[in-house]
């Protein structure tokens, strides 16, 4: 199997970098484990909501990271089910979605605080929200669908140990019927046996010889 490309992991750490000198340029903690009650100023403010969006970013690539992960040590992609797996393309444009998604928030965030602010300031603000929602929402998506893939995985794997199972079921069967049928054959077999010399057979027949006689020399009573 292919392995991951050395430029995929450097985007990735890129992002997680990138989270950590978000929080250091608003002078923040992590945003997940700490959040001011109320910002101090506008600019703290957008500072503190980009390390949010980074952090956001950042955990998205780590889960589609650790969802690779556990796809490459499936039993489907060890048994050569799914092929040769290289996601280094989809983690290049993970990485690069959400870092040009960063760059335009900063810029934006940046032209937002002008004073006086025109008509294209607005336009370009607009136009630049819009294609940061849409580049973090490609990115997501290609991240959900790396998390499908390990999902997809994990049912072959249960599939694959269901069919284990299975064959392993069957070949005790096989072998469980084989032996009961032997068995059966042997049992009828011995049913259907008639000793030459049986005991029973002699006492039996000597009991009706007896009687017979002792009916023939004994008269009836009631004659």
């Amino acid at each position: 199997m292919a392995g991951i490309a050395v430029a995929a992991w450097a985007a990735v750490a890129a992002v997680v970098s990138g989270v950590r000198e978000g929080w250091r340029e608003s002078g923040e903690t992590n945003p997940a484990e700490s959040r001011p009650s109320l910002p101090r100023n506008e600019r703290g403010e957008r500072a503190r909501l980009r390390a949010e969006h980074l952090a956001r970013n950042a955990e998205a690539v780590e889960s589609a990271l650790a969802a690779i992960e556990e796809l490459s040590a499936s039993e489907a992609a060890r048994s050569g089910w799914l092929g040769d797996i290289d996601f280094s393309e989809d983690l290049d444009v993970i990485g690069d979605n959400f870092q040009q998604a960063q760059a335009l928030r900063e810029t934006a965030d940046t032209l937002a605080l002008l004073d006086q602010p025109n008509a294209d300031d607005r336009r370009l603000l607009a136009e630049a929200t819009d294609a940061i929602a849409d580049l973090e929402a490609a990115a997501t998506r290609r991240v959900d669908l790396i998390k499908q893939c390990a999902a997809s995985a994990r049912r072959i794997d249960v599939s694959l140990d269901d069919e284990r199972r299975e064959a392993s079921t069957e070949k005790e069967r096989a072998e469980l019927q084989a032996r009961l049928n032997a068995m059966l054959y042997g049992a009828k077999a011995l049913n259907d046996r008639r000793p030459a010399d049986s005991g029973v057979d002699a006492v039996i027949s000597r009991v009706q010889a007896y009687l017979e006689v002792t009916k023939q020399v004994r008269p009836n009573p009631r004659q």
